[in-house]
């Protein structure tokens, strides 16, 4: 039961329809059968974890909808597991590497991230992240086929899954600025092909034509063919032309590419194209999606540049980001104070516990 008691809202509901869906429920909603609670006794040794699914604070279902705005991916950006950092630690795993989560009934691939909201002997992984924007299906190609045996409600929150690290020799990291529904589309259908891949839309705070970024990453075993990487270049508009800068060295299986755009003698990354045996790329990707303009000579893009920080965005009604909130913390403010000089919390109010948390650890720091 949620504090809102949304939980017992529902259950009231149930209890009062007596179906689930289109499916009757029999007797008193406290009764009905739990499954899947074989599996879940399973002991938890280092390379297994009850896995556990659930929506994020932003989207919903399918993302059928939210999935179409750019804003809404601010607060988790991007397809993940999350485990606690000791568990990682047990296991030799860093966050960002790509981790193998499987079960008896399937696996996929997925970026670690590391938190202390999950549990010890707990993984978490949303259920959003579908077949639109990985390489598999998301988590349900872990979870059990198993239903309640009355209500027919299906078991996708809990399955005993094994996490292991993934190696691949072959890394992509591809972003591109324009219309980011449309670039989307013309990417999903390749994401099949390879090891891992994910997408995310991420929004362009500077961009006054609406336009926002796709994000793509991508890993294989052995390097994607040459008409793979000829289809990627025309859904991303990233061919080899006048606008762009490239590095290439076929030795070492190394390609950099760099797009520009040019507004009043100003340059901008407009996009870029990122292939190593290792990941790779992130400090020039952090530049971009900060949206300023480029400062310096575009030859030193392929070069170490100084990474921007990523500050998330808490609340995303009002955009105000995580630094802003610490920064009124320190001054002294509580909660109602940064809801008065901020604005956070103060539309849907999804964002108050997350504003409650930081304000508590800043405060105790």
């Amino acid at each position: 039961r949620t504090a809102s008691g949304a939980v017992g809202w529902w259950a009231q509901r149930v209890a009062r329809r007596g179906r689930f869906g289109d499916r009757p429920v029999w007797g008193d909603v406290e009764t009905r059968t739990a499954v899947g609670a074989g599996e879940h006794a399973v002991g938890v040794t280092p390379c297994l974890a009850l896995r556990r699914a659930g929506r994020l604070r932003d989207q919903w279902h399918g993302m059928s909808r939210t999935g179409r705005v750019p804003e809404l991916f601010a607060h988790s950006p991007e397809p993940g597991l999350l485990m606690h950092p000791d568990d990682a630690a047990r296991r030799g795993l860093k966050a960002g590497e790509l981790v193998r989560v499987s079960s008896k009934r399937g696996e996929l691939v997925l970026p670690l991230e590391l938190s202390d909201e999950v549990g010890s002997g707990t993984v978490f992984a949303a259920m959003h992240w579908s077949g639109q924007y990985l390489s598999s299906g998301g988590i349900n190609e872990v979870s059990q086929p198993a239903v309640d045996a009355r209500s027919r409600q299906p078991e996708l929150k809990h399955a005993a899954v094994r996490v292991e690290k993934a190696e691949f020799s072959w890394h992509l990291l591809a972003a591109r600025h324009g219309d980011a529904l449309a670039l989307r589309a013309a990417v999903q259908p390749l994401l099949k092909d390879c090891g891992y891949a994910g997408l995310s839309l991420q929004a362009d705070p500077h961009a006054g034509d609406g336009g926002a970024w796709l994000v793509l990453r991508a890993a294989a075993a052995t390097p994607m063919p040459a008409d793979w990487l000829a289809a990627l270049d025309a859904a991303l508009s990233l061919a080899a032309g006048p606008d762009t800068l490239e590095y290439r060295d076929a030795r070492r299986g190394l390609l950099k590419r760099v797009a520009w755009r040019s507004e009043e003698s100003t340059n901008f990354v407009d996009g870029l194209l990122w292939i190593d045996t290792q990941p790779g790329g992130e400090p020039l990707l952090r530049t971009a999606l900060a949206g300023g303009a480029w400062r310096g000579p575009r030859l030193a893009a392929f070069s170490a540049v100084a990474e921007v920080a990523r500050d998330p965005v808490v609340c995303v009604c009002r955009q105000v980001t995580e630094s802003a909130i610490r920064a009124e913390v320190r001054a002294g403010a509580d909660v109602p104070v940064l809801k008065q000089r901020l604005g956070c919390g103060t539309v849907c109010g999804s964002c108050v516990p997350q504003l409650t948390r930081l304000a508590r650890e800043v405060a105790s720091a």
